[in-house]
């Protein structure tokens, strides 16, 4: 069942440089282009794939049927998906998860900037949770100018950056473990879900890149909705 997928990953790569040594991509190219790639990523690790499915999509419902020529937009996705063909990381299936280390990861942001989150990790063979790790960080304000555009609030993405912030700083935690992250935000939870964002675009590239960061460590991740009083205590 391996071949199959080889050659599936092998003539995505082909068809994918050759749009991008065209400079040119039609609607319904893309739309093929698309379907193809998405079944590809069923069988990576993660949701990171599903971001940088989206400029194909906004190109296969065009409604200016003339402009085929590649937006940077979709350079950088079809440069990605280059890269990502090349190393795949494979959807992993857990023979015995009793076998596996568990962590748990209770995250807040403020809208000022300032973001925090709670750890607790139990090694395999151990009865109980070890002591639990906090960190504090206040994002740097050029990621609000990135962010910030009329009319719109950033304190989605401020809440959404701190899983991504908890896998970097703590990986040992993370490593080969079932992870149960706790978010105090609706819309950086369902991003993070989906690994995708149809709204915001800094919301997708933020939940692509946590899947990406957990799917390198080998982590199994369950998103969930913090309650209120949790998240009072961790600010606190």
């Amino acid at each position: 069942m391996k071949f199959p997928f080889v050659f599936q990953k092998i003539r995505a790569a082909f068809e994918l440089q050759s749009i991008l040594d065209a400079n040119r991509l039609l609607p319904a190219s893309a739309g093929s282009l698309h379907g193809k790639l998405d079944h590809v990523s069923r069988c990576y690790a993660g949701n990171s794939a599903r971001y940088w499915l989206r400029a194909f999509t906004a190109r296969q419902y065009s409604t200016n049927s003339t402009k085929v020529s590649l937006t940077r937009e979709l350079r950088l996705c079809i440069k990605w998906w280059l890269l990502a063909l090349k190393s795949p990381i494979p959807r992993p299936i857990p023979i015995d998860r009793r076998q596996m280390p568990q962590t748990i990861l209770y995250t807040d942001g403020e809208g000022s900037g300032s973001i925090g989150g709670l750890i607790f990790h139990r090694a395999v063979g151990e009865a109980n949770f070890g002591k639990p790790r906090y960190f504090q960080l206040d994002l740097p304000p050029e990621l609000f100018l990135m962010w910030n555009k009329p009319g719109k609030q950033v304190i989605n993405q401020i809440e959404a950056t701190a899983p991504l912030i908890a896998a970097h700083t703590w990986p040992e935690m993370f490593e080969n473990a079932l992870c149960h992250i706790y978010i105090d935000n609706d819309a950086a939870l369902s991003s993070l879900v989906k690994g995708c964002s149809s709204k915001t675009l800094s919301m997708g590239a933020l939940a692509s890149f946590t899947w990406d960061a957990l799917a390198n460590l080998g982590t199994w991740p369950w998103f969930e909705r913090v309650e209120d009083r949790k998240s009072t205590r961790l600010n606190s």
